[in-house]
């Protein structure tokens, strides 16, 4: 199998699905059944399986793939547009039951991030992950649920993580992923200063739900992906959330002087490689990023993305054991080692701070 023709044609369709246009590689059309097969296989390694669906949709039928194909991946779209009703159906449940404590938790990615999509239930969803911002609400909050009679368990980090109804959930003292005394202290002079933004979910346009505001949002993802980055492992789909908050968010971050931020986080390297990443590979138009730095080449970043995949999953194949958690530290160990020089360029202090995190969660 060619493997440039197979990466050229899983981009084109991913963008075609992404940003809604029809695809402008045809010409690398047909493909074989075993081409096809190592799409699929690569959509769900990269957890982007409903917008390459969506991208397949936009092309003539006779180029489309056979009805053996067609019907698992029509199969796998519905599973995942079921998980993301449930998971909405979960949010609302937990959100309201935490509002008429009086507590006000920020959803951080996933659902909230979904929402800007164009079909939010095509993309794939994981975890639900609440924050709050005083050490007096996240214990308000973990009591409420061990009331409810759900056992959690307690995270190297500080954060918890419990099962409500079927559905993984997070709690966080912690809006960002940032592990410098510095960044920390100013990233929450920016919660200050920011906020939070409303928005509703699909199928749920009655309730409100607080997520960060756009500065803080980008800011968010862009550490959540440089940790995993220089770690386990990252996959596209954080990166098409990305690009689809930069689109949808244009306005409310022109305004505002996002080099200064990023320069002040110790990002601005490692920003300027990620926004180079969108423009070439999912074709985010240059005028919706929100710093126009001189173009530095992604190609590393691009090897990460496809060795690491879905958080390192794919990559380690763990089946959620207690063998396979040994060897998921391992990975993470051997993976960090691997691209330290790289990491070190990017975000030397962050870098440094995110290794020092990580020795100490070992030892806790």
């Amino acid at each position: 199998m060619d493997i440039i023709k197979l990466h050229r044609t899983f981009f084109s369709l991913l963008q075609s699905g992404l940003w809604g246009y029809g695809n402008k590689e045809l010409s690398i059309f047909p493909l074989t059944e075993v081409e096809w097969e190592g799409l699929y296989r690569l959509s769900r390694e990269q957890t982007v399986t409903g917008l390459i669906f969506a991208g397949i949709q936009k092309l003539p039928e006779n180029i489309q793939p056979k009805e053996n194909l067609l019907v698992r991946w029509i199969a796998t779209v519905d599973a995942i547009e079921r998980r993301n009703v449930r998971m909405n159906s979960v949010l609302v449940e937990l959100y309201g039951m935490f509002k008429k404590i009086g507590l006000n938790p920020v959803l951080l990615k996933g659902q909230g991030i979904a929402s800007l999509y164009s079909n939010p239930l095509l993309r794939e969803c994981g975890d639900i992950d609440f924050y709050f911002s005083t050490d007096r609400d996240f214990s308000k909050a973990n009591n409420c649920i061990l009331k409810e009679g759900i056992r959690t368990v307690s995270k190297a980090d500080g954060s918890i993580f419990y099962f409500w109804k079927g559905v993984k959930i997070e709690h966080h003292k912690r809006m960002f992923d940032l592990f410098t005394s510095r960044s920390i202290r100013y990233s929450k002079e920016l919660e200050t200063r920011y906020g939070v933004k409303s928005i509703t979910l699909c199928g749920n346009n009655y309730v409100q739900i607080d997520m960060p505001h756009p500065v803080l949002n980008v800011i968010q993802q862009s550490a959540h992906i440089l940790k995993h980055a220089v770690g386990l492992g990252i996959g596209l789909r954080q990166f098409c959330d990305l690009a689809i908050s930069c689109y949808t968010w244009y306005d409310e971050l022109a305004d505002e002087d996002m080099r200064t931020i990023y320069s002040e986080l110790g990002l601005d390297k490692w920003c300027s490689l990620q926004y180079s990443f969108l423009e070439k590979y999912l074709k985010l138009s240059r005028r919706y990023l929100p710093c126009s730095e001189e173009k530095i080449s992604s190609d590393f970043l691009y090897d990460i993305v496809w060795s690491g995949g879905n958080f390192g999953y794919s990559a380690i194949k763990t089946g959620g054991t207690s063998g396979s958690a040994v060897l998921r530290k391992v990975h993470t160990a051997w993976s960090f080692y691997k691209n330290i020089r790289f990491a070190y360029k990017i975000a030397p202090k962050e870098t440094l701070g995110l290794f020092m995190y990580l020795i100490k969660g070992q030892l806790k």
